[in-house]
């Protein structure tokens, strides 16, 4: 027993287990009795991670702090969820990850191994990590039939003479399939000409495996204790698996490009993930560990978490050409990337040298300035584009919702700016302007252009050879390639531009609106363009989501608020029928093609000013296709829509018509409660008309009302139409000497 027990801890790969899933298995053996050498001498197949000190010092507690349950039997139930069967007439199942792909075994299965030598952590490869990755090359997929697949593969990841290892055969185990038995081994040259035949025998539900690397003979791996193919097998160390199932396929496919992977193949596994062939050309079993350790590193330090069960030289990786269910393990590419893995290092190392130069310019342009250089000198005022908003060279960004004419708003401060004209509330300093447009076709832009124009008076002499625009309409127009292109463009023609405006800054939005990092990726992108060109630069950005009961905020990441050096926000107002602000706005309706076009009411206002004083609020009605401020003051009283100013107004105007309603009910039901006594000669006094009362406001849905708070209503200053002067219910029209020839009301209130 105690061989077999061993013989399974040993089906268990140390290094793809957690911190606590390895402390329960040294428990497990502690309580069977075994000494700490042998928890030890496992360990040590998880170099990266074995620390003798630490072993000795947890297994000297696990007397006092032993978990109930955990013996023997929890090392063989890990054991089979990587593979191993109790059935099997060897007792030595094949193990497995998540994805069928198989685990390999100790390399001496029958008693533990002997200790494996820590790497040398001097000696180890140091790749690193990436501020920014350069994009991913293009890429075109391989179409090919089935065979064809095959063969390729085999010609670009083995050499003549080594013997690959085909598993075509599976089993159900836990709900899936997974590769069973040794399988066969077969020359290249006899994959190439048999390619048709191989794939043809296999299972088209579950798919077929192949290792990695090159192999001993199926008779080799099965001499001796008929034992399955484990590292011990591997004749050459020429490849490493890299897989990831943490991130979508297309995602996967474009970082194994952009880290410049060494790929001899990638192969699509026809479910979730892609697996790379990666080039690691070890001499032998050591190096290939090194290798593989670094390379994984790697992978992870930019953005690719990989599988590490995967890492070991015997890995099963998918067959390409073969049918899985209903997707094709297929050939996607080959020798993609550096051609060697001393090619790939010389790569990252060039890349990592460029990462360093940039990181070296920066440093370079940062200097400390003494304070005292600054003593008794009068600091050079900044240029103002707009005064009192806008600094020259800094970035605005204006975030309006649909409906509120922004991209008028932004054509407005162009001519404003081309003559040195007022942009709302503001002075604008003559200059000129770049217009750009990711959406609109350029016909569009330029009628738009000229509406503005012609309601501003501007003529085209005034304009001419003073602004430019540009439609990326159907164009490539991401934030990285749109600044490097404008920048390039100015350079080439010429010509300089005050102010850039994007309308809008969404539609050239690189990844995520709602993530922080690519809005400041974003950000950093514009704020190269602004020094590279020496210009000042407005965005237009759309509102999403309320925040801080503000108004209508910019959707997305909240960086949107933070990143600009200006944030100005055009709010709606609501202006309610019959007050001074509707007379107003309907002054300004407009009949245009037969039907009205209303004027609207908006609020500009400035959350964000990284330069200069607080604005106060502008007030601005949007009469097509021009913004006018309201010098009226009607629009002041106006509250934002959906704000809480504005929800507390019309809650409290609703409430109170509530109560309202229903104090002119009660008075009502108390009306006929006291015809119905008068009627029938009942008294009507309040101890015997008050639970009526509260009986029919109970049905209504209302609350009872006590003694003291209907005595309150019945007051000469109360809500009800009834008084209470002596004791009995009368209306307050009655007449005075009806009132006085009443009898006193006794102390209790009976009368």
């Amino acid at each position: 027993m105690e061989k077999d027990l061993i013989r399974i801890l040993y089906q268990i790969p140390c290094d793809g287990l957690t911190y606590d899933e390895w402390l329960t298995l040294g428990m497990a053996l502690h309580a069977e009795g075994y000494d700490v050498s042998t928890w030890d001498e496992w360990s040590q197949t998880d170099p990266d991670r074995y620390e003798p000190d630490v072993i000795q010092k947890k297994w000297s507690t696990f007397d006092a702090n032993r978990a109930d349950g955990v013996a023997g039997g929890t090392i063989v139930e890990v054991a089979k969820r990587y593979g191993y069967d109790p059935h099997d007439g060897n007792g030595m199942g094949e193990a497995l990850n998540w994805d069928g792909v198989a685990i390999v075994q100790a390399e001496q299965p029958g008693l533990p191994s002997a200790p494996k030598r820590r790497p040398d952590k001097e000696n180890d490869l140091r790749l690193p990590q990436f501020a920014a990755l350069p994009d991913a090359p293009d890429l075109t997929p391989l179409d090919l039939e089935p065979a064809s697949m095959l063969m390729t593969y085999v010609r670009s990841a083995f050499l003549p003479g080594d013997r690959i290892n085909v598993v075509r055969d599976a089993q159900e185990r836990g709900g899936r399939s997974v590769p069973h038995g040794f399988g066969h081994t077969f020359y290249p040259d006899q994959l190439i000409h048999n390619a048709e035949e191989v794939l043809g025998e296999c299972d088209m539900d579950t798919g077929a495996w192949l290792r990695v690397n090159a192999v001993t003979s199926v008779e080799a791996a099965r001499s001796g204790d008929g034992r399955a193919y484990s590292d011990a097998d591997v004749t050459s160390w020429r490849n490493a698996l890299v897989e990831c199932d943490e991130l979508p396929r297309d995602k996967q496919l474009e970082m194994i490009m952009r880290l410049r992977l060494p790929c001899r193949c990638i192969v699509d596994s026809g479910n979730k993930s892609v697996h790379a062939i990666v080039a690691v050309d070890a001499k032998d079993a050591d190096e290939f560990k090194g290798r593989t350790r670094a390379l994984y590193d790697y992978c992870d330090a930019n953005g690719l978490p990989v599988d590490h069960s995967c890492r070991n030289p015997s890995r099963l990786t998918r067959l390409p050409g073969v049918r899985r269910g209903d997707h094709i393990q297929r050939l996607i590419a080959t020798n993609v990337g550096p051609g060697s893995w001393d090619e790939f290092v010389h790569e990252v190392e060039r890349l990592k040298s460029e990462q360093e130069a940039k990181e070296q310019t920066i440093r370079d342009e940062i200097e400390f300035l003494d304070f005292s250089s600054f003593v008794g000198t009068t600091p050079k005022p900044r240029r103002e584009l707009i005064h009192r908003l806008l600094p020259h060279e800094l970035i605005m960004q204006i975030v309006a919702k649909g409906g509120s004419g922004k991209t008028y708003l932004g054509i407005e401060l162009l001519f404003s700016t081309l003559t040195g004209g007022c942009w709302l509330d503001f002075q604008c300093e003559r200059g000129t302007v770049l217009f750009v447009d990711p959406e609109l076709h350029p016909n569009d832009i330029a009628a738009r252009i000229q509406e503005v124009s012609t309601a501003m008076g501007i003529t085209y002499q005034e304009a001419q050879g003073k602004f430019s625009f540009i439609s990326l309409r159907g164009k490539t127009k991401t934030a990285t390639v749109l600044i490097d292109a404008i920048a390039c463009k100015i350079a080439e023609s010429g010509k300089g531009f005050d102010l850039i405006i994007i309308d809008s800054v969404n539609a050239i939005m690189e990844g995520d609106e709602n993530s922080s990092v690519d809005v400041r990726k974003l950000y950093a992108t514009l704020q190269q363009l602004n020094m590279d060109v020496h210009a000042t630069m407005v965005v237009i950005h759309h509102t999403g989501k309320s925040i801080l009961g503000k108004g209508d905020m910019a959707r997305g990441s909240s960086v949107f608020l933070d990143a600009p050096d200006v944030c100005c926000e055009l709010v709606p107002l609501r202006v309610d029928e019959g007050t001074g602000a509707w007379e107003l706005l309907r002054a300004h309706d407009q009949r245009r093609g037969g039907s009205t076009v209303f004027a609207t009411a908006w609020r500009m206002q400035f959350p964000k000013l990284r330069t200069g004083a607080p604005l106060k609020p502008i007030n601005i009605i949007w009469k097509y296709p021009l913004h006018i401020v309201d010098t009226t003051g009607e629009l002041a009283e106006c509250n934002v829509l959906n704000t809480p100013e504005d929800a507390g107004r019309r809650g409290g105007q609703v409430t109170a018509q509530k109560a309202a309603t229903a104090l002119e009910r009660t008075d009502a039901a108390l009306s006929e409660i006291i015809a119905k006594a008068h009627a029938n000669g009942g008294s009507v006094r309040t101890p015997d008309v008050l639970p009526i009362l509260n009986e029919w406001r109970k049905n209504e849905g209302m609350g009872e009302w006590s003694i003291s708070t209907f005595k309150n209503h019945l007051a000469p200053s109360g809500d009800l139409s009834w008084i209470q002067p002596h004791g009995e219910i009368v209306p307050k029209d009655a007449p005075a000497n009806e009132l006085l020839s009443r009898p006193e009301d006794t102390p209790d209130g009976t009368g």
